[in-house]
């Protein structure tokens, strides 16, 4: 027995007609506005995917304003594509920008489907990026393996930069002092250990990662324990 096509089922036809109506403008109850930015929206769509839109909606709520400097309205209008026409728009590239979008409205599926993708194929220039979303919305595993590959990114050299805060790295016995060691190109690098009550820090504050050909061993030897330690 062969399986209709998803277009040819009722739930298709909907999802098709719905996608209609708003590349038409029609039957829209909502605008959502994000930065200068009005999009005329229906509830029911937003409603059925996300809390923060059910919440304000049940509340009667017909103007709903999105203020956050992590979303812009092209981001809000790629969500749109996918919410009415389900678009297939979430790749290694944009995972990382529709898990934030997908996190902020509380979009349960959509924040799955990201953290599916970017727990197997995450790029180390996101790794920061990726961490912080992952920190404030309380992702653990998604943290940790974006530790696990700023560090290996370190120790592998597979990134000539990659700038990382001081408070996403951090373990009790590595020491900032013997990375300046191998590295001219670290100006910014402190003379001393960064520390407070518990930790000193590999990195500080959009510190630049090693560029040397051949790292320091006994710094290679203290990149993979950082990794190790991150791991467990």
């Amino acid at each position: 027995m062969t399986s209709e096509h998803p277009q040819n089922t009722p739930a298709g036809h909907i999802h098709q007609a719905i996608g209609q109506l708003f590349d038409n403008g029609e039957l829209c109850d909502i605008c959502v506005v994000i930065g200068q930015k009005e999009i005329k929206c229906h509830g029911l769509v937003l409603a059925s995917v996300s809390q923060v839109f059910k919440k304000q909606i049940m509340a009667n709520e017909k103007t709903i304003h999105i203020s956050s400097e992590d979303l812009s309205p092209e981001l809000f209008e790629q969500l749109l594509e996918i919410l009415y026409k389900n678009k297939d728009l979430v790749n290694q590239e944009t995972a990382k920008d529709f898990l934030v979008i997908s996190c902020f409205l509380e979009i349960d599926f959509l924040v799955k489907r990201c953290v599916d993708i970017l727990m197997h194929n995450l790029i180390p220039q996101y790794c920061f990026q990726v961490w912080k979303c992952a920190q404030k919305y309380k992702l653990p595993a998604l943290a940790r393996k974006a530790c696990r590959v700023a560090a290996k990114n370190i120790a592998n050299k597979q990134q000539e930069w990659l700038p990382l805060p001081r408070s996403m790295i951090k373990t009790p016995t590595l020491e900032v002092e013997n990375l300046s060691e191998t590295s001219s190109q670290a100006s910014s690098a402190p003379s001393s250990p960064v520390t407070d009550t518990n930790h000193q820090f590999l990195f500080e504050e959009k510190y630049q990662a090693i560029t040397e050909e051949r790292p320091n061993s006994q710094l290679q030897t203290k990149l993979n324990k950082l990794t190790l330690d991150i791991e467990k």
